[in-house]
């Protein structure tokens, strides 16, 4: 059994030999034959923010991301997964973020900016992360069955308003409940960071 996220500060993430694809640590050891079984945890009350553009809060979700990523893993470069809505367009990108040499979150969200410009279509739907980002003036689509069981986790950043909800799509066959909530709870640190910078 790998270690538990609730036993270290930080655990190295380790490659896959065979495909390079790096994986969060988990709870569970995972094997082929895992499967998936799908479990959300969300926080109990909106986050305020006051009035963000889509870009602002789509800029904001992506850097706490990194930043989140970066802390339970120490993973440095990693590709996201990034389901949101440019040009009242939904669309999935893929955005890729070196954060070596990145001392604050205002480092990271610079980064962030720069990737998002550059963010090319996502030729499939794999990731270990993906991030959705919503707000009443857009529609993002759920994920289907096939695209959630090929993503570790899902975060889902769901503005209305002055407000943020945040929640955690997760498959319960890697983590345990309690650990997501953890991981939800140093989101939600990283996130208002990255809103008040």
């Amino acid at each position: 059994m790998e270690p538990s996220i609730a036993e270290a500060s930080r655990i190295d993430a380790l490659p896959e030999a065979e495909s390079g694809i790096v994986r969060l640590p988990s709870d569970f050891l995972r094997t082929p034959t895992s499967g998936f079984e799908a479990a959300e945890v969300s926080l109990s009350s909106p986050i305020r923010v006051g009035r963000l553009t889509d870009a602002q809060l789509t800029t904001c979700a992506a850097t706490a991301t990194f930043a989140f990523i970066y802390r339970i893993s120490g993973y440095q470069n990693l590709a996201l997964l990034l389901r949101d809505t440019v040009d009242h367009r939904s669309q999935s990108r893929q955005v890729e973020v070196d954060v070596v040499g990145a001392s604050t979150l205002r480092s990271i969200a610079a980064q962030v900016s720069t990737a998002l410009q550059h963010a090319r279509p996502a030729a499939d739907n794999t990731g270990v992360v993906t991030l959705a980002v919503t707000s009443p003036r857009t529609h993002v689509p759920e994920a289907t069955a096939e695209e959630t069981n090929q993503s570790d986790m899902q975060i889902h950043v769901s503005a209305m308003g002055d407000s943020v909800t945040l929640s955690m799509r997760y498959n319960a066959r890697l983590y345990q409940a309690d650990t997501v909530e953890r991981f939800l709870a140093c989101f939600e640190n990283v996130f208002e960071s990255a809103i008040s910078d």
